[in-house]
């Protein structure tokens, strides 16, 4: 019993009192009485869902304003990402352990190709590229990122690789690759025809290309451009090649993508 309720029957006694069925019998007063009754329990309804409702605009306001990997990549540029990759608290929470589940799922698809050669557009902090040496042994290793945080702890984690810090679509690598990676990117990006035909370009006329989006169908955040479905992306990208979309086994809501290289496009 709430405590606005509890003076009601403290007045007028519990419901079904002797003291109410005379109240209500009353002939002004009775109806008068029960009519401000309902009308006072409305309002005191409405006051009690407004203030819960300004108490979680509240807590949701606190809860965006807070450092978080999350929310510092909503900004969805290159300096959200330097504080990602350059704050350890931050990089422990981009690379939860669901994530570097995520990394060990393409690793292990990687390595059923036995690429010789391997350039992961998009590298971020290596992680996913140092999946993809312990389980393919490639001999070539390339890492591209825009983030000088990103790469200064790829060359760390990758000492082999090569790494570049570059624009996508400033890439100019003259070489072509057994197999490009461009994870978690596409979404991001304001022109993803180009930065496909970047990826076209690297890939050997006997590579394929590996991509992962999130699910357009599920995927809300505001901090991603493009939206692909299933279907949408596997449209998108048979312009650029043979292309097969599945689900990662990992995290369903992302969709996987092998591209293999069309010898007329490269």
């Amino acid at each position: 019993m709430t405590l606005p309720e509890g003076r009601i029957r403290r007045f007028f006694g519990p419901p079904g009192s002797p003291l109410r069925r005379r109240l209500r019998s009353l002939p002004v007063i009775g109806p008068a009485l029960t009519a401000s009754l309902y009308v006072y329990r409305r309002l005191r309804g409405v006051r009690i869902e407004a203030g819960l409702a300004l108490q979680r605009a509240h807590t949701d306001f606190k809860n965006r304003r807070a450092v978080t990997a999350r929310n510092v990549a909503r900004r969805n540029d290159r300096r959200a990402y330097e504080r990602i990759f350059g704050d350890e608290r931050l990089l422990s929470e981009y690379l939860a352990p669901e994530r570097v589940s995520f990394y060990g799922e393409i690793a292990r698809v990687a390595a059923m190709g036995r690429p010789r050669s391997v350039v992961d557009v998009g590298c971020g902090t290596g992680d996913l590229l140092r999946a993809v040496v312990e389980a393919a042994a490639p001999e070539r290793v390339v890492g591209v990122d825009h983030a000088t945080a990103g790469i200064r702890r790829a060359r760390q984690l990758v000492p082999s690789g090569e790494f570049h810090l570059k624009s996508l679509y400033e890439l100019d690598l003259a070489e072509r690759f057994d197999l490009v990676l461009c994870t978690e990117v596409l979404e991001h990006l304001a022109k993803p025809g180009a930065a496909m035909a970047v990826l076209v370009r690297l890939c050997a006329p006997s590579g394929h290309i590996v991509i992962t989006v999130p699910d357009g169908a599920q995927d809300t955040w505001e901090g991603h451009r493009n939206f692909w479905t299933a279907s949408e992306l596997a449209n998108f990208l048979r312009t650029y090649g043979d292309a097969e979309v599945t689900r990662m086994r990992t995290d369903p809501t992302s969709l996987f993508a092998v591209v293999k290289s069309t010898p007329s496009l490269v």
